[in-house]
C-alpha cells in the first residue's frame, strides 16, 4: 500500500473514530482518497501556488492529530 494510502487509511479510521466500523475496502480507500485529492492534489501534493498544505510527506502522528483537532474543533477547517 502506497504511503498516500496509508495516510488516508489513517485519515479514514480518524475521522470514524468507532471501532463498529468495519477496515475499508480498496474501493472505499480510492474514494476517500479521491475526496482528499479534490484539494490536496494527486498523490498528496497540492497544486503549486496553492493556498492549500501539501500531506505528502508529512508523518502519520502529526496528520492524526491535525484530523483529531479538525474533529474537535480545536483547529477550523
Amino acid at each position: 500500500m502506497s504511503y498516500f494510502a496509508r495516510v488516508v487509511l489513517l485519515l479514514g479510521c480518524t475521522l470514524l473514530g468507532s471501532p463498529a466500523f468495519s477496515q475499508p475496502t480498496s474501493l472505499e480507500i480510492r474514494a476517500l482518497a479521491a475526496t482528499c485529492a479534490n484539494c490536496h492534489g494527486t498523490n498528496g501534493h497540492a497544486v503549486s501556488g496553492s493556498a492549500v498544505v501539501s500531506i505528502a510527506g508529512l508523518k502519520q502522528d502529526y496528520i492524526s492529530q491535525q484530523m483529531k483537532a479538525f474533529k474537535t474543533g480545536q483547529r477550523p477547517a
